[in-house]
C-alpha cells in the first residue's frame, strides 16, 4: 500500500507532466518545434488551455460517476451528460443567443444534470452497468438527432455546430473560457472536496449509511457536481468522448480508489489525454484538421471494449 509521499510524488509527476504537454502543444506545430509568433502563440494558448481544462473536467467527472454508479463504464459521454450540455448549447444558439459569458456553461450544465436524471430514470433502480450503458446511448442518440433537427433550420448559421458535436477546441472567446474553466475548477475542487463521502460511497449503499453518509443525499451532490463540471467542459470543447472513462482508469493503476488522491491524478490525465489528442487532430493530416472527438473516441472506444471485457 502507498504511502502520502508516495502518492505526492505521482501527483508531482503528473503535473509536471501536463505542464510539459502543455508546452508541447504551444511550441509543436506541422511547420517543426519552436516558439511561434505572437499572434499563433495566442492561439495555441488558448487552445491549449481549453484542452486541459476541458479534459481534467471531463475526467474528474468521470471519476465521481464512475464512483456513484459502481460502474466501470460510466463516462459523461456514455451516461448522456455531454449530450445534453450540447443540446442547451443548441437550444440558445437556436434562438440567436451569443456564445459568451456564463449563460451558456449554466445552460450546458443545467441539461447536463437533467439528461443524467432521465437516463438514471430509463435504467430503472438497479443500476446495472447494462442498463445505465444502454439507457446513456439511447439518449445519446435522441438527443443528437434532436440537435440535427436544429441544426436543419438554419444550415448555413448553424453548420460549425456540426463540428462541435465532433469536438472542437477552436474557442477564441475569453469570455466563454474564461466562465467555463472557472465553473470546471470550482466543481472538481468541489468533488475533491466531497472525496471522503465518494470514498464512503464507493463502499455501498449499506457500509457508507453505517461510516455515516447519507448515501442518497451525497449521491445526488455529487452526480449534479459531476453534470455542471461536465456542462462546463463541453461548452469550451464540444462533444469530447471516452476521457472521462479512460482517465481515471489509467490514474487508479498508480493511486488506486482512494478519491483523495484519484481525483487530482485523474484530472492530470485527462488534461494531459485531451492535450495529445488534440495535438494528433491538428497536425496528422495538416493542412486537414481532424475533429478532436475523433482522435478521442478512436482511442475510448477499444478502452472501452477492454473494460467492458474485464
Amino acid at each position: 500500500m502507498r504511502g502520502k509521499k508516495d502518492f505526492m510524488l505521482i501527483l508531482a509527476g503528473a503535473a509536471a507532466a501536463g505542464v510539459f504537454v502543455f508546452f508541447l502543444s504551444v511550441c509543436l506545430g506541422h511547420e517543426g518545434f519552436g516558439i511561434p509568433e505572437d499572434a499563433i502563440l495566442r492561439l495555441r494558448m488558448t487552445r491549449a488551455l481549453c484542452g486541459a481544462a476541458a479534459g481534467a473536467a471531463l475526467a474528474a467527472a468521470g471519476v465521481a460517476y464512475q464512483t456513484v454508479l459502481a460502474n466501470p463504464l460510466a463516462d459523461p459521454y456514455l451516461l448522456g451528460s455531454s449530450s445534453g450540455a450540447v443540446f442547451g448549447i443548441a437550444a440558445l444558439s437556436f434562438f440567436g443567443i451569443s456564445r459568451a459569458g456564463v449563460l451558456f456553461p449554466v445552460t450546458a450544465g443545467i441539461c447536463s444534470c437533467l439528461t443524467v436524471a432521465a437516463v438514471l430514470k430509463i435504467a430503472g433502480r438497479s443500476f446495472s452497468k447494462k442498463n445505465i450503458i444502454l439507457s446513456g446511448v439511447a439518449v445519446n442518440f435522441f438527443l443528437s438527432a434532436a440537435v440535427i433537427f436544429l441544426i436543419s433550420f438554419r444550415k448555413k448559421e448553424f453548420f460549425s455546430l456540426i463540428y462541435f458535436m465532433m469536438g472542437d477546441l477552436g474557442e477564441t472567446r475569453m469570455s466563454l473560457i474564461s466562465a467555463s474553466v472557472i465553473i470546471a475548477a470550482a466543481g472538481s475542487l468541489f468533488l475533491f472536496y466531497k472525496s471522503r463521502f465518494l470514498n464512503a460511497l464507493a463502499a455501498g449503499k449499506t457500509l457508507s449509511r453505517q461510516l455515516g453518509c447519507d448515501w442518497k443525499k451525497e449521491s445526488l451532490i455529487a452526480l449534479i457536481a459531476a453534470s455542471v463540471v461536465t456542462g462546463a467542459a463541453v461548452s469550451v470543447s464540444g462533444t469530447i468522448g471516452f476521457i472521462g472513462l479512460m482517465a481515471p482508469h489509467i490514474a487508479r493503476k498508480f493511486t488506486g480508489s482512494d478519491a483523495r488522491f484519484l481525483l487530482p491524478v485523474s484530472a492530470s490525465t485527462g488534461a494531459i489525454l485531451l492535450m495529445l489528442s488534440d495535438l494528433a487532430a491538428k497536425n496528422l493530416l495538416f493542412p486537414q484538421e481532424i475533429p478532436v472527438g475523433v482522435v478521442t473516441a478512436m482511442l475510448g472506444a477499444p478502452f472501452f471494449l477492454w473494460i467492458y471485457r474485464k
